[in-house]
């Protein structure tokens, strides 16, 4: 079982936007029991002619409660892709 909860304010300034998102996250497994965490997502956003951008984000995760949810040992995660600036015309 997964579940959030999320609270969001927005700041929009003319061509420049701050988000904070503040969240709990409950997750629940079958053999560790319950993992609880919370925290808030930072974001700031700008206008560009193209539309609204991300600039920075930044997780900050502030309290947890039991166990960890935990990869398995044999997990290898994809590549990630990289992005490139500027978009093929």
């Amino acid at each position: 079982m997964d579940t959030e909860e999320l609270r969001r304010q927005v700041r929009a300034l003319t061509d420049r936007a701050e988000i904070t998102d503040l969240m709990d996250r409950y997750l629940r497994s079958l053999d560790e029991g319950v993992f609880v965490s919370a925290g808030h997502a930072d974001t700031e956003l700008a206008r560009t002619a193209e539309g609204w951008r991300i600039c920075a984000s930044a997780l900050r995760v502030v309290w947890t409660q039991g166990p960890p949810p935990r990869l398995p040992d044999d997990f290898t995660p994809a590549p990630m892709a990289r992005h490139r600036a500027g978009r093929a015309g």
